[in-house]
């Protein structure tokens, strides 16, 4: 048969889909094999550490409200897939250098400067048709572009986990997050390496003002402080 270029073409794309099909099979089995490693390349939609966690929540659910722990399923899913996302080679070792000390401090100091401008705004009653970009968004712009680069800063992802672990320690001071699952987030943390965070969800989490019980009897017996507080159980 003459090699037409249609011909060889069709050779060449079958042999590309063998070459494929065989990577792919090879690639599924080290994934199996590595499951249990620190990428977590098992399952994309599950990581070691989702799993552990999700377990940990499911034998808290009883002292959870249904709701909140639906809520809680997602937020956990979402940090999961952030922490894994930001995950660098150096991401735990220089937690301790002066850059990513700063780099902690911005999405506070952000809040400060959007704080400050609403007040401003609200106090002079100045307006504008159209809504100004907020400072997190400017500071984020700003830093992105320092590479010069399309490649991005290699140090955003820092910044990207200290702004979660900002509005998670909010959410924990504002009583939106309940004791028994800030524990399951520090402990989260902590599986990813990340021990001075996990650490500071802790702390946020004692050093938040709770209200004192209003009876330690209910109408079906004695109500144990426990049930508001729970441990987690790894």
């Amino acid at each position: 048969m003459p090699q037409t270029p249609i011909f060889r073409r069709t050779k060449l794309v079958k042999a590309e889909k063998d070459v494929s099909t065989q990577a792919s099979k090879d690639g599924q089995g080290t994934r199996n094999r590595s499951s249990r490693s620190m990428s977590y390349s098992g399952n994309p939609t599950q990581s070691g550490p989702l799993i552990v966690s999700i377990g940990c929540l499911r034998k808290a659910q009883s002292p959870v409200a249904q709701h909140r722990y639906v809520h809680y399923e997602s937020m956990l899913r979402i940090l999961d897939t952030l922490l894994r996302a930001t995950a660098t080679p150096d991401s735990v070792s220089n937690t301790k250098s002066l850059l990513h000390m700063c780099l902690r401090k911005i999405p506070e100091y952000a809040a400060g400067v959007e704080a400050w401008e609403a007040n401003n705004a609200s106090r002079t009653g100045a307006s504008s048709l159209f809504t100004p970009s907020s400072a997190t968004t400017r500071l984020y712009t700003d830093l992105e572009q320092m590479s010069g680069s399309d490649a991005g800063w290699k140090y955003f992802a820092s910044l990207v986990r200290a702004h979660a672990l900002w509005v998670i320690r909010e959410a924990i001071t504002e009583g939106l997050i309940e004791p028994v699952f800030a524990g399951i987030i520090a402990h989260h943390y902590n599986q990813f390496g990340y021990t001075d965070d996990a650490s500071t969800i802790l702390e946020t989490t004692a050093e938040r003002t709770y209200p004192a019980p209003r009876s330690l009897r209910t109408s079906d017996g004695v109500e144990t402080l426990t049930q508001h507080i729970v441990a987690p159980v790894f």
